[in-house]
């Protein structure tokens, strides 16, 4: 059993060492707080004994110009013994709504390599992202990243009942661009 709960700054040094762990990519603890403090919208997922045992790190997009509020997954991590059991899932989920009631984010965008099959078959069939773009020599090692994008529906807001200003706007967009869809019509081939 776990749980997942919105990342704090005491959970950073779990949160590397699940890093280390796992990734060929390291961060130093300065971007991890960075982003705790400028976009709380980061999660771990905890044993009933305090373990940290996965975390999603995210931000808004803010390197290229989208044309609507992106978040994006800048490292997600789960330790292997703990691995298929939907953490990776939950936490990318709770992100994901995270995004939505702080940001009014309409889609996440993630990059992963080309090689880890098993994260893309949890990307695109499990949470719906789809491959948007190949970037080539993305990691230190020469190998190339996929990068997905999830674009947000009505139904990506788990918490129905939330309301605020950022989140009535976002359900109102999210309606009419699902009406516009239903409205348009459909060619057969």
């Amino acid at each position: 059993m776990f749980t997942i709960r919105k990342a704090t700054p005491a959970d950073l040094p779990a949160i590397q060492n699940v890093n280390l762990t796992n990734l060929p990519e390291n961060y130093n603890l300065q971007l991890y707080y960075y982003h705790l403090i400028l976009y709380p919208t980061s999660f771990v997922a905890v044993t009933p004994d305090n373990k940290i045992v996965g975390y999603c790190l995210t931000k808004i997009e803010d390197d290229d110009p989208h044309p609507v509020v992106t978040g994006q997954v800048t490292s997600i991590s789960v330790l292997r013994t703990y691995r298929r059991l939907g953490i990776a899932t939950k936490l990318i989920r709770a992100a994901e709504n995270s995004m939505i009631e702080i940001f009014g984010a309409r889609a996440m965008m993630l990059q992963v390599r080309v090689s880890n099959k098993p994260a893309l078959h949890l990307y695109e069939k499990t949470i719906g992202f789809t491959v948007t773009k190949v970037s080539k020599h993305y990691y230190l090692d020469g190998e190339d990243a996929l990068i997905l994008t999830h674009n947000f529906t009505s139904d990506t807001l788990i918490n129905k009942d939330c309301s605020s200003v950022v989140v009535d706007e976002w359900k109102k967009v999210m309606q009419e661009q699902e009406t516009k869809q239903k409205e348009q019509p459909t060619t057969t081939n």
